[in-house]
């Protein structure tokens, strides 16, 4: 179980639209699906981008295992970006709170609970062909680093132990974004690995954009 709780909180690093626009207000909502050596990770998200320098977004995730574990993750973030639109690339930083929650029984009226709350920072550098102009598709290749120190409890029935982490985690995926007037879809690849690549995820994001 410690090794589940480990790998969820690192692979549903939260989805930002901010990247895929120029200086335009933008709602969007994505997903995610991805696999590893312990199971399938599901996720959606919803944000809004002001001017395309200020993100606020929301994260829920669960993690699908051959427990059949009952567990989710929330995440709250408000990223910023600078340098944006004026060079090829640009930086990203963020700082979010992340609660997430794994329950199972251990035997029958057992149950097993682990709650995981904190707050989390974010760099990012982003490599971009966005600027002005419509043409299709447009790419942008990001590389994230997040820290992650939450409070962690473990429960049974009358007894809890609570203990601090540190989760580190680095994300790099690839992102194609098309633009069709003012709706636009974002497909690409990510790949995640916490804790010296301990833990990895291999996933596939698709967001859907409407910009304004």
């Amino acid at each position: 179980m410690k090794t589940i709780i480990m790998f969820f909180v690192c692979t549903c690093l939260i989805f930002s639209q901010g990247r895929y626009l120029s200086r335009e207000n933008g709602l969007s909502l994505g997903f995610l699906y991805g696999r590893s050596q312990y199971g399938n990770n599901l996720s959606f998200t919803g944000s809004y981008s002001l001017s395309g320098f200020i993100d606020l977004s929301y994260a829920h995730s669960t993690f699908l295992d051959e427990r059949k574990t009952n567990n989710f993750q929330d995440e709250y973030f408000i990223r910023a970006y600078i340098l944006k639109e004026k060079l090829p690339f640009f930086f990203s930083g963020s700082a979010g709170y992340i609660y997430n929650k794994t329950e199972y029984d251990l035997w029958k009226d057992f149950p097993l609970r682990i709650t995981q709350e904190g707050f989390a920072y974010e760099l990012g550098m982003h490599l971009t062909s966005i600027r002005k102009d419509n043409r299709n598709p447009k790419i942008v290749v990001s590389i994230i680093y997040r820290y992650f120190n939450p409070e962690e409890t473990t429960s049974v029935p009358e007894q809890s132990v609570m203990i601090n982490k540190f989760i580190r985690s680095l994300t790099a995926e690839a992102a194609l974004i098309y633009y069709f007037s003012n709706l636009g879809i974002v497909i690409g690849p990510r790949f995640v690995a916490d804790n010296d690549f301990k833990y990895e995820l291999y996933g596939f994001d698709l967001t859907f954009i409407l910009r304004y």
